[in-house]
């Protein structure tokens, strides 16, 4: 009894499902569909009304008469119907329609030709129902021609060339149009979006810190050859590449290094980088070299302190020029540094492409100076180790650019027991005796005289520089 029950249910389910499938019209459960043959990528379009978006086509190749795009039309259900394909129109001041352009009778699918990029809808007409569904279909043939470069003395402009132009990509060739409004828009949201990725490169060099379809390398130019590279992904996923035909070096890059000579007047040259803010003390012995880039002619020069020119002394100090293949230093007289502020200036030219650059570093010379501070008053010479000289206190930072330097020691009774003539900076000091190698002088209080002139012209011999130094033991 229980399962004839059951049994009678079910079969009563059945037909009652039976006779809504009947009752229902069949177009509520078809579907339209719009495709291309041979697309590549799609999204939905961003009219304003949400839920009424379209699928936007891509197919990668040009659509034209002589290459017509194929748009497969088919109803779900295999049901022959009527198909009528029409074009998105713009007629200006934001209106538009849709314009019959082919149809096909008893049809349950259908492979229609068009010949150009846009937006397009099919109708489905059986009997009293109609459906329909929209598409925008878009070329993707933009070619990436090639690379331009203009060369000069100035920098590298690159230049990528596209067809069509990079303009028009953006904002003429995938526009669509809002049918949610009853005044459609332009959409150019593919087009800004297409240039997805750009990659500039340097053969051999690899990526290169360039942007935008039109980049400039001009802080600094370049100064050697090479091959620059574009590849351009687009919001497509599809790759363009192209590259630059070889490029010689054209600009100058000229870069001025000062060397100092840390040894001694006299002694083989130490030479030490100044860095980028050279400073030191007369006599001042530099050397001048040059670090640059793709230059055949190197003029070396230094400008004198303005203060010097003002009164009349010559603004150029010194001058040589000399073929960079031979010779890439120069080495100025210390003789022509005194007190001041120079400029020392490097010119780079290329002669084949006439290009020139220049580099200026300033190089501070500090004035002469003999600190009465580092005089001391009072010395003993009695082998302990302390003060058993009498000498300048910390020399290397209280004496400088001294030229000519003399110091006499007498007693009370003006009688001559010491004197040195020569580098400040090397004066052993005084001992205490006579001559330094002599007898021991007494327990007492000493008269000392400075004489001393500065490479600067600066004289030290006032009577500051004369005074008691008391000695014992």
């Amino acid at each position: 009894m229980g399962r004839r029950l059951y049994l009678h249910i079910f079969i009563v389910r059945i037909l009652l499902v039976s006779t809504l499938l009947v009752l229902i019209p069949r177009a509520l459960f078809a579907q339209l569909y719009l495709k291309p043959v041979g697309a590549t990528f799609d999204t939905l379009t961003r009219y304003a009304q949400g839920n009424q978006q379209d699928t936007i086509w891509i197919i990668p190749k040009a659509i034209d008469k002589d290459n017509p795009a194929e748009l497969q039309a088919w109803r779900g259900g295999n049901v022959p119907t009527k198909l009528i394909l029409s074009r998105w129109v713009y007629t200006g001041g934001r209106k538009g329609s849709f314009k019959r352009i082919d149809s096909v009778s008893n049809a349950d699918s259908h492979t229609f030709s068009v010949m150009e990029p846009g937006g397009y809808r099919v109708a489905s007409i059986q009997g009293s129902d109609t459906l329909y569904r929209t598409v925008w279909l878009f070329a993707d043939d933009v070619k990436l021609l090639r690379v331009l470069a203009d060369n000069g003395c100035n920098g590298l402009q690159l230049q990528s060339e596209f067809s069509p132009d990079f303009q028009t990509i953006r904002y003429d060739k995938f526009i669509y149009y809002d049918l949610s409004q009853p005044r459609p828009r332009e959409i150019p949201d593919l087009g800004q979006a297409y240039f997805k990725q750009l990659e500039w490169g340097k053969e051999g060099k690899g990526l290169l810190d360039l942007h935008g379809h039109s980049p400039r390398i001009a802080d600094p130019p370049p100064s050697d050859s090479g091959v620059y590279t574009l590849k351009v992904t687009n919001v497509f996923g599809r790759v363009l590449e192209a590259k630059t035909d070889k490029l010689p070096p054209v600009a100058v890059q000229a870069k001025l290094t000062i060397d100092v000579d840390k040894s001694p007047l006299g002694e083989p040259p130490a030479w030490s980088g100044m860095g980028a803010h050279p400073k030191g003390e007369s006599p001042l012995r530099i050397r001048l070299r040059s670090e640059g880039k793709n230059a055949d002619s190197l003029y070396f020069t230094v400008r004198n302190d303005r203060r010097a020119v003002r009164e009349g002394r010559a603004d150029t100090i010194f001058h040589q020029g000399v073929a960079a293949a031979s010779l890439l230093e120069v080495y100025p007289s210390y003789e022509i540094f005194s007190a001041g502020n120079y400029t020392a200036v490097l010119r780079a030219k290329n002669t084949s492409s006439g290009c020139t650059d220049t580099s200026n570093v300033v190089i501070q010379v500090d004035s002469s100076l003999i600190s009465t501070q580092a005089i001391p008053n009072v010395f003993s010479p009695n082998g302990d180790g302390v003060n058993d000289l009498f000498k300048f206190l910390e020399p290397e930072k209280n004496v400088r650019a001294v030229k000519d330097f003399t110091i006499t020691i007498m007693n009370r009774g003006g009688q001559t027991l010491y004197r040195y003539r020569g580098d400040a900076l090397r004066w052993p000091g005084w001992n205490g005796k006579r001559n330094n190698d002599g007898a021991e002088c007494g327990t007492g209080v000493y008269f000392y005289v400075i004489q001393a002139n500065g490479y600067d012209g600066k004289q030290f011999n006032g009577a500051e520089y004369k005074g008691f130094v008391h000695l014992f033991r």
